[in-house]
Formats: structure tokens, sequence, C-alpha cells
């Protein structure tokens, strides 16, 4: 009975983690898409920077470094402009699993989202979703990943990075 009680026990410490998804919003450019930005900041923000690169692409350190002003008689306009066509927006839900005891720098999410904008055109073409850990942790679920920020990359790139 024991051993039943602590099974549960483990069982229920597991947690779920979302299988890989991807919703189509619109169209993927014909273009190969190389170079991005990262629309929004958390403390993920350096993993998933370090994963899209050593997947292939560029990520632009700024999302703009210009400011560009039209000037007229009756109005001047100032923007931004862009350093990137394309931008990725992400986030995620850490799970009950957190923290990973055995290694500080695993973190567990039921789901982390990759959302691809068209900075031009300010709209969403998809978005690329996954649960697991973010490293290795021993005692953790087995049958998760341990990279998903890579696997979100290179899911990423089977999509964009087109030949």
């Amino acid at each position: 009975m024991a051993k039943f009680l602590l099974l549960i026990v483990f069982l229920s410490l597991q947690g779920c983690s979302a299988p890989l998804k991807i919703d189509m919003v619109s169209e993927v450019p014909d273009k190969r898409i190389k170079s991005l930005v990262l629309l929004n900041d958390n403390k993920f923000s350096s993993l998933v920077r370090r994963s899209l690169i050593k997947n292939g692409f560029q990520v632009k350190a700024l999302p703009s470094i210009f400011n560009v002003t039209h000037k007229s008689e009756k109005l001047d306009i100032s923007f931004d402009k862009a350093e990137a066509q394309f931008g990725i927006r992400h986030g995620g839900r850490l799970s009950s699993n957190n923290p990973c005891y055995s290694n500080g720098n695993a973190s567990h999410f039921t789901e982390y989202e990759f959302e691809l904008v068209n900075m031009r055109t300010n709209n969403t073409i998809f978005f690329v979703s996954k649960g697991g850990w973010t490293a290795w942790c021993t005692g953790g679920p087995t049958t998760d990943t341990t990279d998903l920020f890579g696997d979100l990359s290179k899911e990423l790139g089977k999509l964009i990075l087109r030949p």
C-alpha cells in the first residue's frame, strides 16, 4: 500500500506537458526568413536567443536602432525603423514541477509558445508551442524534452528556413 501511495505522489508531481503544436494563421512568406528580433523580454529570453542562433537564425540585439522623422510644414512624424521584418513573441506557463532540485538551471513548462509576427504588416503568421524541460533534470519526467527552446527553434527553422 505504501508503494502504491508513493507511486501516486510521484506521478502527480510529474506534471503534464503539451505536445508539439503548430497553428498557422496566415501564409508563410515565400522568401527565406533568416533575421529575427525578440519582441518581448522575460527571464528566459537569453536562452531563447541562444537556441535560435544555434539553429541558424540571426537574432538582432534590439528591435530598432534608428529613429526616422518625416517632416512637413504641418506635422513631424517620428517612428523607430525595424531592424528585421519578422519578430518572435515568446512565453509560457511553468508547471508544478518547478524547481528542479538536481539542476537549478532547468525549468519545466506545461507549454511554451513562439509567435512569428510580420512587423511590416503587424500580422501573426503562426504559433509553435510545446511543453517540457529547458535542461536535463534528474528525477524529472523522462518522456519530456530536455531542450525545449532548441526543439521550438528547430521547428521554427523547418517552417521558415527554406532553401
